[in-house]
């Protein structure tokens, strides 16, 4: 006959036991390498060595060249005074010299002002005599002192010509009388 429906599904049957452990399959292919990692840090500084032992002397290099010259030195101080030494001979006797200032004289001239404003008075060398010099002296007359106010009177020249010596007096005061004298100083030609 016909072939009757199927019946309802059972319940699961319970788990069965594990099975053995399988062999240790191949090795697999090398993964490809990785990127590089980071520097690490710098590590401490070690402590110093010890200083090795002094080397042997090497040979004698060559003398080098010569330096320049140094800067001169100050002086130094000066030496204490030598002993004085013997006196030496006298020497010879030199020639007789030329004529001297002999035959020296003094020749004045004397000045008074009357109502004059200006005064000329010159004093010459004598025959066979040579100026050497002159000037002027106010408030005396041959040598005598005098009340003359010299300060009314000035030099306007004192000067030679020739073997004669000039001045020239100028007067303030033209209603007083002023003295003055113009005086040579003459020796023998030589």
């Amino acid at each position: 006959g016909a072939t009757g429906a199927t019946g309802a599904q059972g319940d699961t049957g319970a788990t069965g036991a594990t099975g053995a452990t399988g062999d240790t399959g191949a090795t697999g292919a090398t993964g490809a390498t990785g990127d590089t990692g980071t520097t690490g840090a710098t590590g401490a500084t070690g402590d110093t060595g010890a200083t090795g032992a002094t080397g042997p002397q090497g040979d004698q290099g060559p003398g080098g060249a010569q330096g320049d010259t140094g800067a001169t030195g100050a002086t130094g101080a000066t030496g204490a005074q030598g002993a004085t030494g013997a006196q030496g001979e006298t020497g010879a006797t030199g020639p007789a010299g030329s004529g001297g200032l002999s035959g020296l004289v003094i020749l004045s001239n004397n000045g008074d002002f009357g109502g004059n404003t200006v005064q000329k008075v010159s004093q010459a060398c004598g025959t066979g005599q040579v100026l050497i010099g002159g000037g002027v002296r106010t408030g005396r007359l041959n040598n005598d002192p005098t009340d003359t106010h010299v300060e009314k009177i000035h030099v306007s020249s004192s000067a030679p010509e020739g073997n004669t010596w000039m001045a020239t007096m100028f007067s303030q005061d033209q209603t007083s009388s002023y003295k003055w004298e113009v005086y040579a100083i003459c020796i023998d030609a030589p």
